[in-house]
Parts: structure tokens; C-alpha cells; sequence
């Protein structure tokens, strides 16, 4: 598991494996953490390993918004578009 906390963005992200995220044992010591971070108003992102190709997935999300993005006919922004 790797912890990362942003004192100035007052938020935290946790990376779990696979092992970790079936581990009951981790999963229940993330509780404090989870209080402390409600305490004291900090974002929590816990992000857990997947079990698909990330490469894949990630051609095939570019490829969807990338049609998404040819049939978008909302008006763009300053520009942006």
C-alpha cells in the first residue's frame, strides 16, 4: 500500500494491490485514516489495482472519447474545443 498526503490540497490517495484489497485485515485498518481525513476535511481517493490490461482499456477509452468528441455538438468554451 502507498500513502500520499497533500497537506496544501488537503487530500490524501491511497494504491492498494490486489492482495491488499482482499485483505480484510488492510481494508479495516484503513479506518482511522478514513476518520482522520472526515476530521480534519482532507479528499480521500483509495485506488485499487484492477485485474484488466490497463493498456487495453485505456486504447479503448481514448478511441470512445474520441467518437464522442466528433459527435459533440455542444457549443465549446472560450475556445477550448
Amino acid at each position: 500500500m502507498n500513502l500520499t498526503v497533500n497537506r496544501e490540497g488537503k487530500y490524501a490517495i491511497v494504491w492498494m494491490t490486489n492482495a491488499e484489497k482482499a485483505d480484510p485485515k488492510v481494508m479495516d485498518s484503513l479506518q482511522p485514516l478514513i476518520a482522520e481525513c472526515k476530521e480534519k476535511k482532507y479528499r480521500l481517493a483509495i485506488f485499487e489495482s484492477g485485474e484488466q490490461d490497463l493498456v487495453e482499456n485505456t486504447k479503448d477509452l481514448l478511441i470512445h472519447n474520441r467518437g464522442l468528441e466528433k459527435t459533440d455538438d455542444t457549443p465549446k468554451v472560450m475556445g477550448l474545443g
